[in-house]
């Protein structure tokens, strides 16, 4: 997780009064689109038309600017899209993962949203947060996680709705609810693979068309790789994979699949497209070499 990427969010519900509203954590995972939790963006005691107000708060320069609600699930799917582009200044960090995986329980987790425990003054400032997962049923509507640095009182976690669930670099759920009688230890999370399942998501994100072209690409590269060998060999070196046994086919697949799902920059694929090439020359001189001691002799 890069916590540099943390959005706090601001959904006014006051037309009197435009600093009464919800405050909320949200987290990018698109060049342009926020997840965070329904209930921010939507809040049940809106009496305007909500405007929401976002701030990156790790940019050159924070600063509230207005988004706009793409997505929002339905009934107990407590999570929401909404749409702000990255600024400038944070597009060298990856923006979160979603995967379709369960939790387990065991497992630590981290993350860092807006809690009000955090503010500082006038500021709310990003607190970090991390402890263990809980298993889930799988006919639940949301998972545990359990925080090891809770606030003293339940107010004090306002501000956490929308803060994402991270193993490693996997964004497993969204904070949606603090449950009561735990001593603030306990948070709730709608988990990322219920999201996944759900069309209207899976539609404002462009995953089903997403994965078309992810298999086509599969589908060329193994067709690519299948007709050389050498250079499935060479790039598998330069990827730093592993080829024993003499298993081709598994070694073509792990290039391949290191190629599509860890989307290296186009600077360390042109490395690697030297780095073959090359190797290639390298072996043609030799072999050139060899040659022209045998004509000689």
């Amino acid at each position: 997780m890069w916590k540099d990427l943390i959005v706090a969010i601001f959904a006014a519900t006051d037309a009197r009064d435009p600093t009464t509203g919800v405050f909320g954590t949200g987290y990018p995972v698109t060049e342009d689109l926020i997840l965070t939790s329904r209930h921010v963006v939507v809040p049940e005691n809106q009496n305007i038309p909500g405007r929401i107000e976002v701030k990156w708060f790790y940019d050159a320069q924070p600063r509230w600017i207005e988004a706009n609600v793409v997505w929002t699930g339905q009934g107990d799917l407590d999570a929401a899209l909404i749409r702000c582009r990255r600024p400038e200044s944070l597009q060298r960090f990856t923006v979160g993962r979603l995967v379709e995986r369960r939790p387990v329980g065991g497992e630590l987790w981290q993350s860092a949203g807006f809690a009000r425990a955090n503010k500082r003054g006038d500021v709310r400032e990003p607190g970090q947060f991390g402890g263990t997962l809980r298993s889930m049923a799988e006919g639940a509507s949301f998972f545990e996680v359990v925080e090891d640095a809770q606030p003293i009182a339940e107010e004090q976690w306002k501000g956490v709705s929308g803060m994402p669930v991270f193993v490693r670099a996997e964004l497993l759920g969204v904070v949606k609810h603090v449950p009561p009688n735990f001593d603030c230890k306990k948070l709730e999370a709608v988990p990322v693979w219920r999201l996944l399942r759900d069309e209207g998501f899976r539609k404002a994100l462009g995953i089903d068309e997403q994965r078309e072209r992810l298999e086509s690409a599969r589908k060329l590269l193994d067709c690519l790789l299948a007709k050389s060998e050498k250079a499935t060999r060479d790039l598998a070196t330069a990827l730093k994979r592993e080829f024993s046994g003499g298993d081709l086919l598994k070694c073509r697949e792990r290039v391949v699949e290191a190629l599509l799902t860890e989307t290296p920059a186009l600077e360390r694929l042109f490395e690697l497209a030297c780095s073959v090439q090359e190797k290639r020359r390298a072996e043609q001189d030799r072999a050139g070499a060899r040659g022209w001691r045998q004509t000689c002799c």
